[in-house]
């Protein structure tokens, strides 16, 4: 009788401690070897960070447009690009110049919605290097002011369609020349890239309201430049095709708009706590904001029981209701890294480190959405914080999956409330 008594005021304390309400305790009898319980009200502490650096070089896809989202604020992203020489363009004296067009194939995604976008060419004046080893989402370059072409970025692009911008016809003009006169510019790779610098597009619309994913390698984005040759009496069109490269000849840049946006207030302090964002954390992709979540008396289990295991621990993180629809789509899973406060997050995201990653599948509320949710399993991440006795420089962070971090805008806001997104905890204790 007297071990059940002990035993209950250990469960009671571990319960007022760790949790807010007690949802549940499944005991066996005072005999058995083990005792099982359950709890899933574990308070946690959740906040949206800030990652300073997210490297936007060399992803597979070119961010085009500006996107407001009612939460967080407005956003505008720039697209820089370049191309290469590839074999080199040869031409004869009698040979005739055309013209120079961007061909742009279907996009692969829009976030978002609202009417078609203006977008705006412009030749990079810049020296297309970065001032670090990559370029990163907030890297601007230098460009000429005049436009080289422009074109309707539609909201919903016909996918069998592509896009043709005529550029400026006296840059296609002396390129041409170039070729013609063999001038040393078209000699190697790196000198005809320094010649051309590279384009920026640019959306110039102030009501543009999605974003564009647009597929960046040599089957969707081409420079091609449209030339005659003279056969016999007759003449023959010809194409050359300046190809991309390499995926490192891009980047995206990400401008913020409002001073006074919750996404601004975010990368000025680099956390803000979801009691300050309105009980909600939030994710976004390319503007580097990454959900933290701490369990700040989870050490209690050891004080409650002195031999137990944790049998299986979930995470489940729900988004707030009417967050999400069709235009502004849910990913079908999420990273959870699982980081001491010594590691850093920017190089996590880059290079996971073993063993500190899980990915959480996505349970969607078709019906009636209002019951979706993420699911984490991280029973293995809390024994390891507790045998290693690393409770207090532990937390895990939800952030986009790899590569869609910095390649894509999906934004998630998450309900950071005690009931809603919650850890559950299945705990056996071992008796003497």
């Amino acid at each position: 009788m007297r071990k059940s008594i002990v035993l209950t005021t250990t469960i009671f304390m571990f319960l007022a401690l760790l949790s807010c309400e007690e949802k549940g305790e499944i005991a066996i009898d005072d005999q058995s070897v083990f005792d099982f319980f359950f709890v899933d009200t574990v308070r946690l502490d959740i906040s949206t960070i800030h990652v300073d650096s997210i490297i936007t070089q060399g992803t597979p896809s070119l961010l085009l447009g500006a996107y407001e989202n009612e939460l967080l604020g407005s956003i505008t992203t720039r697209s820089f690009f370049q191309f290469s020489l590839g074999t080199g363009l040869e031409v004869d004296s009698e040979d005739t110049f055309d013209s120079l067009g961007l061909i742009i194939y279907p996009y692969t995604s829009t976030y978002g919605t609202g009417a078609d976008q203006r977008i705006e060419i412009y030749r990079i004046e810049d020296d297309y290097e970065p001032e670090e080893d990559f370029f990163y989402q907030f890297d601007h370059l230098d460009f000429n002011p005049t436009p080289v072409g422009s074109f309707i970025l539609e909201a919903e692009e016909d996918e069998d369609d592509s896009v043709f911008v005529r550029l400026s016809q006296s840059l296609g003009e002396e390129i041409f020349q170039m070729a013609l006169d063999g001038d040393d510019v078209l000699d190697s790779d790196f000198d005809f890239r320094e010649y051309l610098g590279g384009f920026v597009m640019v959306t110039v619309d102030e009501n543009a309201e999605f974003i564009n994913t647009i597929p960046f390698d040599e089957t969707n984005v081409k420079l091609n430049m449209y030339y005659r040759i003279p056969i016999d009496d007759d003449i023959d069109e010809q194409i050359y095709t300046f190809p991309i490269g390499a995926v490192n000849n891009q980047f995206t840049e990400v401008q913020i708009e409002e001073t006074n946006s919750v996404l601004n207030q975010i990368i000025n302090q680099g956390e803000l706590e979801s009691s300050e964002t309105g009980g909600i954390s939030f994710i976004q992709g390319s503007t580097s904001l990454v959900t933290k979540i701490s369990i700040p008396n989870i050490e209690n289990i050891e004080a409650a029981f002195e031999t137990f295991t944790i049998n299986n621990a979930t995470l489940e993180v729900r988004l707030i209701d009417g967050s999400f629809d069709k235009d502004t789509p849910l990913p079908s899973q999420l990273s959870l890294y699982y980081l001491s406060k010594f590691e850093n997050i920017d190089q996590v995201l880059v290079t996971p480190p073993e063993g500190r990653l899980v990915n959480g599948e996505l349970f969607l509320d078709d019906e009636l959405g209002l019951d979706t949710f993420y699911e984490f399993n991280v029973g293995a991440f809390l024994e390891d914080m507790i045998q290693t006795k690393t409770l207090d420089d532990e937390s895990l962070y939800l952030a986009l999956p790899l590569g869609l971090a910095s390649s894509n805008i999906q934004t998630l806001a998450i309900d950071a409330s005690r009931f809603e997104t919650k850890l559950k905890i299945y705990i056996s204790k071992y008796n003497d």
